[in-house]
């Protein structure tokens, strides 16, 4: 595998490729403050803080063997940047990745600019410079590094983990029944997907000072997956899940913290069968 390469809605970039990554320019976050002067004195007073994500930028080569073959190949390369997410529907963003000495990232957002320089057209090279805007301001490992962490639930007395204590994870007990992460990975607080799979009324998860809590019952083939990066909800059987979320929190507010973490699982389930899982990628802050 090259060195530096990256990937976007079918076209790749790199070495011996139609289209060669030149450089990448990483993105960097903003913060959003709610400082204020104090009002009766020296200095300032500090309030919540808040990242706005930045761009990042690809610096592409686009070759061909003439001034025919290098614009046919720019049109692939502009029709894939602009179809890539569905620009009329809110809130709808793509991935892309990016990899530079062996490490790669995944990012979320919408492709933005897309600059063109055709100086050496004729000798069959176009530049682009191309800008995709972040919807957050994490980059994440690669679909290969996903993490996940099963919680169960178990007859009744003698509660309590079972060592060794690595994942997945099965948990005894009746009312709340626990499992732990080690080691979140990464540098940052992390999203995370939880899928609570049926049958179980009421079920609840927590960890960190964050729950995420469902009034409803689920079947025994049901699994509902709350998405804390999108901040969605869903069930495989289609039902709409929204007016069942708890609205004491916030889904988009819910994140694994970095290293250990211990988490807590219940509801009302007489079988003893029904369990969540815990999936995540590991995020960075660049």
């Amino acid at each position: 595998m090259a060195d530096r390469e990256a990937y976007i809605n079918g076209i790749r970039f790199g070495v011996g490729l139609p289209h060669v990554l030149e450089s990448v320019e990483l993105p960097s976050s903003d913060f959003r403050t709610q400082d204020t002067d104090n009002p009766v004195g020296d200095g300032t007073i500090f309030g919540r803080d808040r990242l706005s994500p930045g761009s990042l930028t690809l610096n592409i080569l686009v070759l061909g063997n003439d001034s025919a073959e290098v614009n046919s190949r720019l049109r692939d390369l502009s029709q894939a940047w602009n179809r890539a997410v569905d620009r009329t529907k809110p809130g709808a963003v793509t991935s892309m990745w990016w990899e530079d000495g062996g490490r790669r990232r995944t990012v979320y957002g919408r492709p933005r600019s897309f600059a063109v320089v055709n100086d050496d057209s004729r000798f069959g090279v176009i530049r682009v410079t191309a800008a995709f805007k972040l919807n957050d301001p994490l980059v994440y490992d690669t679909t290969e590094a996903i993490r996940s962490v099963i919680v169960r639930g178990v007859p009744p007395i003698s509660g309590g983990l079972v060592a060794p204590l690595t994942a997945p994870l099965t948990a005894t007990g009746t009312a709340a029944r626990q499992g732990l992460i080690e080691d979140t990975g990464g540098d940052a607080p992390t999203p995370f997907q939880v899928r609570f799979h049926g049958p179980i009324s009421s079920p609840w998860v927590k960890a960190g000072g964050w729950p995420i809590k469902l009034n409803t019952t689920l079947a025994y083939d049901e699994i509902v997956t709350a998405d804390t990066r999108t901040g969605t909800i869903t069930s495989n059987l289609g039902r709409n899940m929204k007016p069942f979320l708890e609205a004491k929190f916030r889904l988009r507010d819910a994140k694994l913290a970095t290293g250990r973490t211990e988490l807590e699982f219940g509801g009302v389930d007489p079988t003893k069968t029904a369990y969540v899982e815990f999936r995540w990628y590991p995020a960075f802050y660049i």
